[in-house]
């Protein structure tokens, strides 16, 4: 396991200049690299431990969510004329069939 390595090697580089084996500059410098790096690996293992969990199938006494209903029928009847098939020409807005008009008085 490479997450495991990573905090011992920070705990090495300070017991070394405790030691007076490095200088202030350099364990800064690894030090504080060698912390990012395990600070990102732990991160980024409880995040896939998170999406790992929550991909999981739930257990059948967990809370299943609601059914869906079905779709409502497509309109059709006398006043909706029949949806066209995906790909034919668009219904126009206005009737194109001669539908009988009351004509005005004179």
């Amino acid at each position: 396991m490479q997450k495991m390595s990573i905090a011992p090697n920070s705990t090495k580089i300070a017991l070394s200049f405790l030691d007076g084996d490095r200088t202030v500059e350099s364990f800064l410098e690894e030090f504080v690299e060698a912390r990012k790096l395990a600070h990102l690996r732990r991160i980024k293992v409880d995040k896939m431990t998170e999406l790992l969990t929550r991909r999981m199938p739930r257990p059948m006494g967990g809370a299943a969510p609601p059914p869906s209903r079905p779709a409502p029928p497509a309109p059709g009847g006398p006043y909706h004329p029949p949806m066209p098939p995906i790909g034919a020409a668009p219904i126009p807005p206005y009737p194109t069939t001669h539908y009988p008009m009351p004509m005005p008085y004179m």
